[in-house]
């Protein structure tokens, strides 16, 4: 109690402790309630080291995610400009391209960065890189969609309704992969 300001609170906190051990039966009634104290702290301590850890973790694989979708898009980019500018590749062509390496690059990118799947089975890691092209081809479809209801027929500005749809795509993206995709982490 001496860490207490004032020695006026430190003498009143040792009273209430003398007290309370005279009236839960002498100094062995005073042990058990002070050791079922402690053993209910030292819970309350571990239950909060497990949930740090936990958000820890999620704050770390939501920062790579983002940090690796960042990179995703200036390899769409990048490849997208070469086919174009430097190959001289149609629109489709170097859009379709770019989109299928960026998609590549973000599977290597999630699967051991992010979400640190681990599969050895060839059919299973298949199975999982064909589950994440065809979120990518359905979060693609949802984009296309969602700009052509919000651009086309609703005349919201484009520029405003890209910057909410990429959030929606984003967000599906990520709960797909952590949810669906890469859900089994050893295997």
């Amino acid at each position: 109690y001496s860490s207490f300001s004032g020695g006026d609170m430190s003498q009143r906190l040792q009273k209430q402790d003398q007290s309370f051990c005279r009236e839960s039966g002498g100094r062995d009634g005073c042990n058990a309630v002070i050791f079922n104290i402690y053993s209910v702290s030292q819970l309350f301590l571990v239950k909060k080291r497990e949930i740090m850890k936990r958000l820890s973790e999620r704050r770390r694989e939501v920062s790579l995610y983002l940090i690796f979708g960042a990179g995703t898009t200036l390899v769409n980019l990048a490849v997208y400009y070469f086919c174009a500018q430097v190959l001289q590749f149609g629109t489709v062509l170097s859009n379709s391209l770019a989109w299928a390496l960026s998609v590549l690059f973000a599977y290597a990118t999630n699967k051991a960065w992010v979400f640190k799947s681990s599969y050895k089975n060839l059919l299973k890691a298949a199975y999982e890189l064909i589950s994440f092209i065809c979120c990518r081809l359905a979060t693609g479809i949802l984009d296309l969609l969602l700009m052509l209801v919000g651009v086309d027929l609703l005349h919201w500005d484009g520029m405003l309704m890209k910057i909410f749809v990429n959030v929606v795509v984003i967000v599906t993206n990520y709960a797909a992969s952590k949810f669906l995709i890469f859900k089994a982490k050893d295997n």
